[in-house]
């Protein structure tokens, strides 16, 4: 294998980026070239115009990323399992599953991903089981990785974070875990085309301070503690600011909802894992993006609403219209009603109580039920809490400098960031951001002033009979605890 790089790109985050022969040959082939057709970041650009990334300029920086962080690793003292040649394939492994990460997502990514769970009509994979069924069904990439001398499924596994037999993984938090490639290059990516700085990490020293504990457990130094504190306060922060911002979540949901009318009246938008491997096998995942969508859409908008084909579970033609319209037009679902509160993890009340009076409420107000939406999120800084039991995989993991002067029997070993008692995080692991909003999406030819009077009707039926229940329930909260 030849790691010399080939090709070196101009990107806006690291400058320069060099590519080996063997990456530009998968970057060539067609099934990749479609991620230039997928949204990094969705509907995002609803309000932050300047997010038009797409997973293909991602991938590439995490292959990037990828490659520095394994160099990093390379020069863990006392690391000499493999040879050079040996050394030398995993190095462009790795950076290889680092590339393809990406390359089983769906048009608009995660939306499509629940809009399948919440439609329920049959058995569909993640986007990471996708991209191990793109490596092994789509015949141009599966060449290009064999020519090359590499075995697909070997690639896969790395991202699906599955073991294999006679195929090493244990490198696999590079690509996928609390703190990797993906996460570092998507942080900074966001930060740069949203315009919105939380996640202007200092992600070179980060990659610096990568090694191999004494038990072969990916980590970083403990001289990058606050490095690392700051990364997972960004990487909230941002999502906070960004992902779950009112109305990139009520965009999102709207796309959602006229995504489940796709995947039930179309066959082409069906994906359950059968159709996913026809549409690999016949070359259609190709052409398979965010552009068809937004084109069925437009054609669902501009039919007479008696030429709608409606399943059972369907809403009503003028509202599935007006939810085209919203995701054309930017008439977006409006939020009415919106509250949020830190809490322990340990006591999650799931949604409000106000879901239970939806019906009635929409009733009082004689709008159409499917109009309303309550969204409610559960964010915590980290997956897991201080002294948790819980499987320690996919975690931040610190640990003591690995130096030459360390026996082989006392290398050191690394702990979860959480269970570090000088990390930030560990003070804020235990807690949880419950977030919950209430949208209504107004019909599409009401005017401004009758928008703003009706959200104010609800509010004010919200306040009076529904919310102070909500005020309770909080109280009895804390009293209990």
């Amino acid at each position: 294998m030849d790691r010399s790089q080939k090709t070196q790109i101009a990107d806006p985050i690291y400058g320069t980026v060099g590519l080996t022969e063997v990456e530009i040959d998968v970057i060539d082939t067609q099934v990749f070239q479609r991620l230039s057709n997928i949204s990094q970041l969705g509907v995002v650009p609803f309000v932050f115009p300047g997010a038009q990334y797409t997973r293909f300029a991602h991938s590439i920086g995490v292959c990037h990323v990828a490659g520095k962080i394994l160099d990093s690793i390379r020069e863990t003292p006392g690391f000499e399992e493999l040879s050079d040649e040996s050394w030398e394939h995993e190095w462009q492994r790795y950076r290889l599953a680092a590339l393809l990460h990406d390359i089983g997502h769906y048009p608009f990514s995660h939306a499509y991903e629940q809009a399948l769970k919440r439609a329920n009509l049959g058995e569909h994979g993640d986007h990471e089981q996708i991209g191990g069924m793109v490596l092994k069904y789509d015949e141009e990439l599966k060449s290009v990785l064999e020519q090359h001398g590499y075995e697909p499924e070997s690639i896969s596994a790395i991202f699906k974070r599955t073991n294999l037999k006679d195929v090493s993984t244990r490198l696999k938090d590079i690509v996928s875990s609390g703190l990797d490639a993906d996460r570092l290059d998507y942080l900074r990516r966001t930060a740069h085309y949203t315009g919105v700085p939380y996640g202007n990490i200092d992600g070179e020293y980060l990659i610096s301070q990568f090694q191999l504990d004494g038990n072969g457990d990916v980590c970083i130094t403990n001289r990058a503690r606050l490095t690392a504190d700051h990364f997972l306060l960004s990487r909230w922060f941002e999502y906070q600011q960004i992902i779950f911002h009112h109305t990139v979540q009520a965009a999102d949901y709207t796309l959602e909802d006229v995504l489940i009318h796709l995947i039930g009246q179309f066959e082409e938008f069906e994906c359950t894992r059968e159709s996913v491997r026809e549409k690999i096998q016949d070359g259609s995942w190709a052409t398979f993006d965010d552009a068809k969508v937004m084109e069925t859409i437009r054609d669902l908008k501009d039919l007479p609403s008696e030429d709608l084909e409606m399943g059972d579970d369907s809403p009503p033609p003028e509202i599935l219209k007006d939810k085209c319209s919203a995701i054309l037009d930017r008439k977006l679902p409006k939020t009415v009603f919106e509250n949020s509160r830190f809490r322990d993890c340990e006591k999650r009340d799931g949604r409000p109580l106000v879901d239970d009076a939806l019906d009635e409420l929409a009733d009082d107000h004689n709008l159409n039920r499917e109009r309303f939406y309550l969204w409610t999120n559960t964010y915590s800084f980290t997956k897991i809490s201080p002294g948790s039991k819980r499987e320690l995989d996919h975690v931040l993991r610190i640990g003591e400098p690995v130096r030459e002067k360390h026996d082989v029997s006392e290398k050191p070993v690394s702990e979860v960031i959480v269970n570090d008692s000088e990390a930030v995080t560990s003070l804020l692991a235990d807690k949880e951001r419950f977030r919950w909003r209430l949208y209504v999406l107004f019909p599409d030819d009401w005017s401004g002033e009758r928008i703003r009077n009706k959200k104010a009707d609800i509010r004010k039926s919200l306040l009076e009979d529904y919310l102070h229940k909500e005020e309770e329930e909080v109280i009895a909260e804390g009293a209990d605890s």
